[in-house]
């Protein structure tokens, strides 16, 4: 019988992360949304999500997904440019940033969850829904943040294999 890590992170605590990153980069405030897991059903080919591993004390990871618009509305507020000027790979760029810096936060509640310390991987980005093979999703947090819906999940790889994603 394989074990999972048992650690649960404080929705409040989650949503805080993500509402301060999501008003100091993007300039948009969030709040909770009705669960879903699911950014917009109707694009499936429209999400994006970055991903970033946690290793350490806590062995997952840390999901984003948003639409792509919301990306390109990340770049243009993180890069101070206006809308059409910037591309795909600005939106990849600051999709990876903001990865980086919820995964960073989360992490920080993790270590001091676990009184040890964990560490980050570099951030990746897929198009479509990632390949989250291996990982099982501990928590999901579904954030509404001005008209695009963001989910942040933490994955759990303890037993990596046996749950699928």
């Amino acid at each position: 019988m394989t074990q999972h890590q048992t650690i649960l992170l404080g929705d409040d605590d989650v949503r805080e992360i993500v509402d301060a990153v999501t008003a100091s980069f993007v300039h948009l405030s969030s709040y909770a949304a009705q669960a879903s897991g699911d950014c917009d059903p109707t694009r499936p080919n429209e999400i994006w999500a970055g991903w970033i591993g946690v290793s350490g004390s806590y062995n997952g990871g840390v999901a984003l997904r948003c639409t792509r618009g919301f990306a390109h509305h990340a770049a243009r507020a993180m890069f101070g440019s206006e809308e059409g000027k910037l591309g795909d790979e600005a939106a990849r760029d600051a999709l990876a940033e903001l990865t980086n810096i919820v995964g960073g936060n989360i992490k920080s509640l993790l270590s001091a969850t676990t009184h040890s310390t964990c560490r980050l991987s570099l951030p990746t980005i897929s198009v479509g829904p990632p390949d989250l093979r291996g990982f099982r999703t501990a928590q999901q947090w579904d954030v509404k943040c001005g008209d695009e819906r963001i989910v942040v999940t933490l994955l759990d790889a303890s037993g990596a294999g046996t749950d699928g994603a």
